[in-house]
């Protein structure tokens, strides 16, 4: 009896000591996470919001059992901080627009992984989706074929292949009345097209800035968001920003993003939805694969596709858009 005794004093102790320190590393994280907008690099904390609120939800429970009043104290506002930023992902779905004719569309848009050894796969899920438009980001020259396959179904494609992993690709069901490689004051390409639907035009643009894995490339990231969220404030036409962004929702260049542009996210009212790394539960991941919308686009499903040999989950968006009367 006194063995099990020492036992459960053991148990609880190490449990009290193991939930504490993770607590206080979350607290640590979220105190420098609000330097990111002095030191780019302390964004790399900012990602992981909801993996922190899910640890503190269980940790608070191990605290009660054991007792550990003041810790569970501390717990219960890190899950209040954490937990404003994580749950309003999961309310406030956008209204259906007031006037015109809305229709269904479907966009997905895939990082595919530059060096993908399984491009057919990828290609034969965009078939399965069968998707209106298609963005698709790191594209060399070996998705060529794959691109080809596709041309029958998607006949309208705009392409800006590289050797890198900064190729980018627009395909359509329906015409592209303009495509221009453009780089807003940015290192790395983007691609501006126009697209004739059946109820009017939509823009897409597609982006995909480097990650911010060194203090100079977290300022690059961040110079080609600002860049590019500068040349959409004014837009008039209903548009649709596409692109693996290296940023979370909770990164400073997204927040600015946001704060500056009328866009809002397309997941708003579905869920965080982790896109990377695809290998990972999904506890383990962090959603940078974004699809912004201007307000005159209403988004009526948000779902990721399945994992085809690339690092990131494909988005896929179902939208209703405004008829053009």
């Amino acid at each position: 009896m006194n063995r099990l005794r020492t036992c459960g004093r053991i148990v609880k102790t190490v449990s009290r000591l193991t939930v504490s320190l993770g607590v206080l590393a979350i607290v640590v994280a979220l105190i420098a996470g609000e330097g990111a907008r002095f030191f780019g690099i302390l964004d790399l904390l900012r990602h992981f919001q909801m993996q922190c609120f899910v640890f503190s939800m269980l940790g608070l429970v191990v605290l009660i059992l054991v007792r550990a009043k003041r810790m569970a104290w501390v717990t219960v506002i890190v899950i209040l901080l954490t937990g404003v930023r994580v749950m309003p992902w999961y309310f406030g779905r956008a209204d259906v627009p007031d006037a015109g004719v809305a229709r269904s569309m479907c966009l997905m848009h895939a990082n595919v992984l530059f060096n993908n050894a399984q491009p057919a796969a990828m290609r034969d899920q965009i078939i399965e989706i069968d998707p209106d438009i298609i963005v698709l980001e790191e594209i060399t020259g070996r998705w060529d074929a794959s691109l080809a396959a596709l041309k029958e179904t998607w006949p309208h494609q705009y392409v800006v292949p590289r050797d890198d992993a900064f190729g980018l690709a627009v395909l359509s069901r329906f015409p592209i009345a303009s495509a221009e490689r453009v780089f807003h004051d940015a290192p790395l390409p983007s691609i501006d097209c126009l697209i004739r639907t059946p109820q009017g035009a939509l823009r897409i643009v597609a982006t995909h800035p480097v990650p911010p894995m060194s203090r100079e490339a977290a300022e690059a990231r961040d110079r080609q968001i600002d860049a590019v969220g500068d040349a959409l404030d004014t837009a008039r036409t209903r548009t649709m920003l596409v692109g693996d962004l290296n940023a979370t929702m909770w990164s400073v260049p997204y927040e600015e993003l946001r704060r500056e542009t009328r866009f809002r996210n397309a997941r708003q009212g579905f869920g965080v939805f982790p896109t990377w790394p695809a290998s990972l539960p999904v506890l383990c991941r962090i959603p940078i694969d974004h699809v912004l919308v201007t307000p005159d686009i209403r988004v009526s499903g948000f779902r990721l596709g399945e994992p085809c040999g690339s690092d990131h989950l494909p988005v896929i968006v179902t939208f209703d858009i405004q008829a053009t009367p």
